[in-house]
């Protein structure tokens, strides 16, 4: 699995890279490194306390542009693989995700966070318990959207990535980050 993700985060560097002209790339917002230095990598350091804090994730709620901001299909992808592999549970309440986000993106949030999850997500969380491909499951979540599935599998690859990490200690975290966002690991 380890390398698969590694494999994934490649792939999804790529898709980064070929939309990085056109509008905000949620892999070089400043909120995503925050993020994954305030909350994923304490998590992994087993000073896990942040990420059952819902304020924690409050920096990407609203982030990027579109019917379903880049931020907000990050958190859907990696609180689904949260919620779904991890032994935590978060729930962002309804009114602080409505007060920060557009009403669609915000109910979609809330739907996925209590496992109600489309087509696409469904078949890449199931993929990670070796349900098919995790290759042709990310093929087909990148082609959402505008951005939305590639910036959703993004919050699957770096959650999932996460959770292995913690489990067999193999460096699979700092893999995946640096091929998403090389400055990420050398800055952290």
């Amino acid at each position: 699995m380890s390398k698969d993700l590694v494999k994934s985060a490649f792939l999804l560097s790529c898709f980064y890279q070929v939309e990085a002209g056109r509008r905000l790339v949620l892999a070089e917002a400043p909120q995503l490194a925050e993020f994954i230095k305030g909350v994923v990598i304490p998590y992994v350091d087993s000073r896990c306390s942040a990420i059952v804090d819902f304020r924690c994730y409050f920096s990407l709620l609203g982030l990027g542009e579109g019917f379903t901001p880049s931020g907000d299909d990050f958190l859907s992808g990696f609180l689904a693989t949260l919620n779904t592999y991890s032994r935590f549970s978060v729930t962002l309440p309804v009114e602080e995700i409505l007060g920060r986000t557009s009403w669609a993106s915000g109910m979609l949030l809330y739907y996925f966070h209590r496992g109600f999850y489309g087509e696409g997500l469904s078949r890449l969380l199931k993929s990670l318990a070796g349900e098919g491909s995790l290759f042709d499951a990310l093929l087909y979540m990148v082609r959402l959207g505008h951005t939305s599935g590639i910036d959703t599998s993004l919050g699957v690859v770096i959650a999932a990535a996460m959770l292995v990490e913690e489990r067999e200690r193999d460096h699979t975290l700092v893999e995946v980050i640096s091929r998403i966002n090389p400055s990420l690991v050398e800055s952290g």
